[in-house]
């Protein structure tokens, strides 16, 4: 596989989710019966396996029960709430976020919409839970919004946390070990990493082992800027060393090691419409720390009652 292909891969291999998807089944006998009540007002089995099949779109199998009647609740408190605050999502914002998760999906809402009926999932079930968000996010908003900011300060510290007032490129290696096995070609990954942690030569044993097309150079990649690496994986890179390797990650088709070589960094100059989009995102995550708040109290309030 190409590097390209590899990141790709060991960001899929280190994405952190419930896992979803799947082909739609045959509703159950019981599929009207109540999963839960949330104040009086039930969940039934076909609530939550609507939405065991919306949170799967994209993935290989439908999010565990458990997952999916946790939504359906948060779903039901925070709907209730912004109800009863006169909050309303029209239908416009409605169409605009169905395209932006569309698109966040990889598709348009056409192509979103052939995928629902695939799955199995009502355009109605996710339209609820598009709309549901919006008006929850209303709600957080005029509520906590006017006592929530960021400062000058603060969003120069976050700058600097994240490196992003300067650019950072590593010179790295790979070595592929290919199997149908990905935990037999972890197995062999890990001796190789052994042999080079002991003093090995990594250009040899790229040479000997790997499968990519970089063990003809010797397993050099070469230069690249960290922000064209996937976050879990740059996250990773940017604690080692030059002359560190990471531990094998797990892919579809084998397993993958990683070394730094050198590392370079460069100041880089943040323009007013990057800092304003950044002091925007650090608004964002504010406000839903609130809201996660806010949610809690709802719950902690709520009389929840799972059959």
């Amino acid at each position: 596989m190409t590097f390209a292909t590899t990141l790709r891969a060991l960001a899929a291999a280190l994405a952190i989710g419930a896992p979803a998807g799947g082909a739609a089944a045959q509703a159950a006998p019981e599929a009207f019966e109540a999963a839960a009540f949330v104040n009086g007002r039930a969940i039934t089995n076909f609530d939550v396996e609507q939405r065991r099949r919306l949170l799967g779109l994209g993935r290989d199998a439908p999010a565990p029960q458990d997952v999916a009647l946790g939504s359906m609740v948060d779903q039901r408190l925070k709907r209730a709430a912004a109800e009863a605050a006169g909050v309303e999502a029209d239908r416009e914002e409605v169409d605009a976020a169905l395209g932006r998760f569309a698109a966040a999906q990889g598709g348009d809402p056409q192509t979103f919409e052939r995928e629902l009926r695939q799955a199995g999932v009502s355009l109605a079930t996710a339209r609820e839970f598009v709309e549901t968000e919006l008006m929850w996010n209303a709600l957080i908003s005029r509520d906590f919004g006017p006592s929530v900011s960021v400062s000058d300060a603060e969003l120069d510290a976050e700058i600097a946390a994240r490196e992003l007032d300067r650019e950072v490129s590593y010179e790295l290696g790979e070595i592929s070990i290919p199997g149908a096995d990905p935990a037999a070609a972890a197995a062999e990954a890990r001796e190789v990493l052994a042999e080079y942690r002991a003093g090995g030569d990594w250009a040899a044993l790229a040479r000997r082992h790997s499968r990519a097309p970089t063990a003809r150079q010797g397993g050099r990649v070469g230069w690249l800027p960290a922000e064209r690496l996937p976050p879990p994986i740059a996250e990773q890179v940017a604690r080692l060393e030059p002359g560190e390797a990471t531990d094998p990650f797990e892919v579809p088709g084998g397993a993958v090691i990683l070394a730094v070589f050198d590392r370079r960094d460069t100041p880089r100059e943040i323009d007013a419409e990057t800092r304003e989009r950044l002091r925007a995102q650090m608004l964002e995550r504010r406000l839903a720390r609130r809201g996660e708040g806010r949610l809690m109290e709802l719950k902690a309030e709520a009389y929840v009652e799972r059959r």
